[in-house]
């Protein structure tokens, strides 16, 4: 959080928009900021730096040149404290600069060059050493075999020196480790220098964009002074995912179920984020503020279509057609036993300051994120949200038996869409999704098949006949029966959902028969034909259900079924 440095405070927040000319003879003054804290959007974030400078009285031109290239220039907001009055700050600049990379780096660049030329000094010295060895390990063994040289014609042969023999063989052995040694010097060498020269490559060595912000202001007495630099960027952002696990009960206990938020966080700004605070917030500065403006709309008979010649476009205009792509591709995108039982590892979660229209997660302690790296992911909290167990099957499409939990969220702040990770009793049980959930609503999602409800559907019957003397009609007549069995050594509520076609056409007759078991639902969710058999299973017990329907039409008509 930040704290202010200084008793007396200036403060003086200057927008882009309102820019005022610079004093005259301003002194300019390069300095450095560091990126200190940081709120994530779903698409965007803002970024704060923290500057300290020491002025003299007058006017100067505080020269920041350590921003990314890619940064919203009308975001850019300055504010100042100081340790003596008198300080204002008259007006912002943004500018698009290039730097190279020594400028970049701090001299890091320079560092890693100086380093990878040492290091190839070195070697190099090792390959004088290594010529020089054997160039004495040839004379060796020269002299080695001089012994061994037949005396000239009519001298007589030297006995051989065995002593020197063996002393240069010695000497031999001596140069080869010497050898070997500066050999696998040059590997371990050859290792250093390639992975400097990975370091030095991550450097983008060349011309970088980057962004410049000049602040002029005016000193009347010399002090400190600490300047916040806020700004905002696209690229980067934050997404929410879910673990929801689930306990079923089976060990007798009641169900109960975890719901863990975690996020996911990336970013490609640019420039490395370390070691700053984070927060993460449920705004969306990117979706836009407002709702769309709805234009009236007329209604009026089909005017007359007036035909006109066809010309040939003009030169300007062909032109102007020519230039549009590019002009498009120029916009910017949218935005063991006996031992003590063991601890478990706790996560960290985020502190939840909730507002009225947005929710802000403070994660605990300092984060780092490479820009470009692969998306961090952490924890923000954990909750126990009410629960309903319930057993789900449609038999007309599928046999299976899915067990849902039907939850009620508690939470103080809503759940935002993502994608959630489903364990049932310790196991993973697949992937599935969650809607936009805010306090006190409910949402049922699927944990997989329940293998313990067996559920079948089978035709009894199907009648095709004509009807009628004056008027013959079609009928169709279809009877089903649904049985379901609760192997589970426990009561288990259970839904049963089919469906009969429905009509939009008056000759078109759908009519739901005796033999038809009376569903509990009748178009749930607005969905027209599809019926709900909602109750209580108990252990070993099976129910029948029956379904039974007519169809009548016209027999000069054929009909077909849409399903929508």
């Amino acid at each position: 959080m930040e704290k202010s440095m200084y008793p007396k405070q200036l403060l003086l927040s200057v927008s882009l928009s309102a820019l005022m000319a610079a004093p005259a003879l301003a002194a300019d003054m390069p300095s450095s900021s560091r990126l200190d804290a940081v709120t994530l959007f779903p698409r965007g974030a803002e970024l704060t730096r923290f500057a300290e400078v020491t002025l003299e009285p007058g006017s100067h031109t505080l020269i920041f040149s350590d921003l990314p290239d890619r940064i919203l220039p009308n975001s850019v907001r300055v504010e100042g404290q100081s340790d003596a009055a008198g300080l204002a700050i008259s007006s912002i600049d943004t500018q698009r600069i290039f730097l190279d990379s020594e400028a970049i780096s701090g001299g890091e660049y320079k560092k890693l060059k100086d380093r990878i030329e040492a290091l190839q000094d070195k070697r190099k010295r090792l390959d004088v050493t290594i010529r020089t060895a054997e160039t004495q390990l040839n004379l060796l063994q020269n002299l080695a075999t001089l012994p061994t040289v037949p005396p000239a014609a009519g001298g007589s042969a030297p006995a051989p020196d065995w002593h020197t023999i063996l002393t240069l063989i010695g000497g031999m052995d001596e140069v080869q480790t010497r050898i070997l040694g500066a050999r696998e010097g040059q590997r371990e060498l050859d290792r250093q220098i390639e992975e400097l020269n990975k370091q030095l490559s991550l450097l983008n060595p060349g011309r970088t964009a980057r962004t410049r912000v000049k602040v002029f202001i005016a000193a009347k007495a010399a002090g400190k002074a600490l300047f916040r630099i806020r700004y905002q960027i696209r690229n980067g952002g934050w997404q929410p995912f879910y673990d929801l696990r689930l306990n079923t009960g089976a060990s007798g206990k009641g169900p109960d179920l975890e719901l863990v938020r975690r996020a996911s966080i990336s970013q490609s700004s640019g420039e490395d984020w370390q070691n700053i605070e984070m927060a993460l917030s449920t705004t969306r500065p990117q979706s836009g503020t407002s709702a769309p403006n709805l234009r009236p709309n007329l209604v009026r008979y089909r005017q007359p279509v007036i035909a006109y010649r066809k010309q040939a476009p003009s030169k300007a205009r062909r032109r102007m057609v020519g230039a549009m792509p590019e002009m498009a591709d120029a916009m910017p995108a949218p935005m063991a036993a006996g031992a003590a039982a063991p601890k478990p590892v706790m996560e960290q979660e985020a502190s939840v300051e909730s507002y009225a229209f947005q929710a802000v997660y403070r994660i605990p302690g300092r984060v780092s994120i490479k820009s470009g790296a692969a998306a961090k992911k952490l924890r923000i909290d954990a909750a126990r949200p009410e629960l309903k167990l319930n057993v789900r099957a449609v038999p007309a499409l599928d046999s299976t038996a899915y067990l849902y939990a039907d939850i009620t969220w508690n939470g103080k702040t809503g759940l935002l869409p993502g994608r959630a990770s489903l364990y049932r009793d310790g196991a993973f049980s697949g992937t599935g999704a969650l809607p936009l959930v805010n306090p006190g609503d409910s949402h049922e999602i699927g944990f997989g098949a329940d293998d313990k409800v067996k559920v079948k559907r089978i035709q009894q019957s199907r009648e095709k006949s004509v009807t009628g003397l004056l008027s013959s009609s079609n009928v169709d007549e279809r009877d089903y029966l649904i049985t379901v069995e609760n192997l589970h050594g426990q009561k288990v509520p259970v839904s049963i959902f089919d469906r009969v076609p429905y009509s939009e056409d008056e000759d078109i007759e759908v009519n739901l028969l005796a033999k038809t078991t009376p569903p509990s639902r009748k178009n749930p969710d607005g969905k027209r034909g599809v019926m709900a058999w909602d109750f209580g299973l108990d252990a070993g017990g099976k129910k029948e259900i029956r379904l039974n329907y007519r169809i009548s039409w016209p027999k000069k008509k054929a009909i077909e079924f849409v399903t929508r």
